[in-house]
């Protein structure tokens, strides 16, 4: 790009993965990041620690009954080349669409995933078709998501694919078997064939699916959760198994975080619903073979079923436990997919995205010159 771009994004909260990709990408674009700073309740306040160095970024919004709302006139002062919308989920996303819809002002949307309803109501499919319709194209992360935004899309609009990660090309490093008993040993979990999950202790997550897989495997299998204190639900499916094969650990940093990943054999995530699941990248960055639920989009869309993870039905502890058997019992098959996911993960880091959204943003330009032209005839 001759020129030096200017791009808005605007989010509902500046989430650490997502501010470190923009960071990156404002080495090569002017980027200004408007949020409302509104978080879960269950995210953990060092998961925010992260401070970007690049962007310009700015709290904005004006609280109505209660509810946070952007303040559309100072998105719209600073006059971007591209505006660019995270998502359309929330309130005051959906407010800012209608307002982009109904005074015809041009944006853009990054969508991270989605999974087709079986079954969805009149209201909820209404919105979503209204909110989709409303772009003039689409950063997406895999051609899952395209089949989520298509299903409501009643226009033609273009696709940029948006490799969603939260790891650097630098980040990518398998340990090998002495290094990762060593590990084990560091962090009490000797003599165990170890199976982690990440994230928080919420349903959709699934981990209760992966405890009453625990339930039933031998006691050389340790499963370790990592993110949060489990409730009363799911510490009661613990009950029936030794304390020394399930380990339950807080919020970790990325550096802490990653020693468990090394000193693991496995990861797995049992999402009933994931939009994209961050961690399996950080999982195949270390060298881990995948366990996934369908309906997680990051593990249908990144692991090919026996070569780098299976691919898992919802509800099925059974099948998990079944597979992290194969796994435990052929190494081969376990080197072999620890070597697989090191190379596909390479594809989905926050390096490779940036310099793919330099391409997309260059075409997107490119259109937006000859759109501006009355001629029709490219600016130059």
């Amino acid at each position: 790009m001759s020129e030096k771009i200017k791009m808005v994004f605007v989010t509902q909260n500046a989430a650490p993965f997502r501010m470190r990709w923009l960071d990156e990408l404002s080495k090569f674009i002017d980027i200004t990041v408007y949020h409302l700073s509104d978080y879960d309740s269950t995210v953990n306040p060092k998961y925010l620690s992260y401070v970007p160095e690049n962007i310009k970024i700015y709290t904005c919004y004006r609280k109505i009954f209660g509810r946070k709302f952007f303040k559309i006139k100072n998105i719209l002062s600073e006059k971007a080349d591209i505006l660019v919308l995270d998502g359309y989920g929330f309130i005051a996303q959906i407010f800012l669409i209608t307002y982009l819809r109904l005074c015809g002002i041009p944006f853009y949307m990054s969508v991270d995933g989605g999974i087709i309803p079986e079954k969805e109501s009149g209201f909820k499919k209404f919105i979503k078709r209204f909110c989709l319709n409303g772009p003039s194209g689409f950063f997406s992360t895999s051609e899952i998501t395209d089949k989520f935004i298509g299903h409501y899309l009643k226009k033609t609009v273009p696709f940029y694919r948006h490799y969603f990660s939260s790891v650097y090309s630098a980040d990518i490093n398998a340990v090998d078997g002495k290094d990762k008993v060593k590990y084990k040993i560091k962090l009490g979990l000797e003599d165990k064939f170890v199976v982690i999950a990440v994230g928080r202790f919420i349903p959709v997550k699934g981990f209760d699916i992966l405890l009453r897989a625990a339930q039933k495997a031998d006691n050389d299998i340790c499963f370790v959760f990592v993110g949060g204190t489990p409730s009363e639900d799911y510490a009661s499916l613990t009950k029936n198994i030794d304390p020394n094969n399930v380990k339950f650990i807080d919020f970790l940093s990325k550096e802490e975080l990653k020693e468990y990943y090394f000193a693991s054999d496995i990861f797995a995530i049992p999402s009933r619903s994931d939009v994209w699941g961050l961690v399996v990248g950080e999982a195949m960055s270390c060298g881990l073979p995948v366990l996934g639920s369908s309906n997680c989009v990051a593990a249908a869309s990144m692991i090919k079923d026996g070569e780098n993870g299976f691919i898992i039905g919802t509800e099925e502890p059974d099948d998990y436990l079944a597979r992290i058997y194969e796994l435990k019992n052929n190494p081969e098959l376990l080197e072999k997919m620890s070597i697989n996911n090191c190379e596909a993960i390479r594809k989905y880091t926050i390096d490779i995205a940036v310099l793919n959204d330099i391409k997309n943003i260059d075409e997107i330009m490119s259109m937006k010159n000859i759109e501006d032209r009355p001629d029709g005839k490219r600016n130059r």
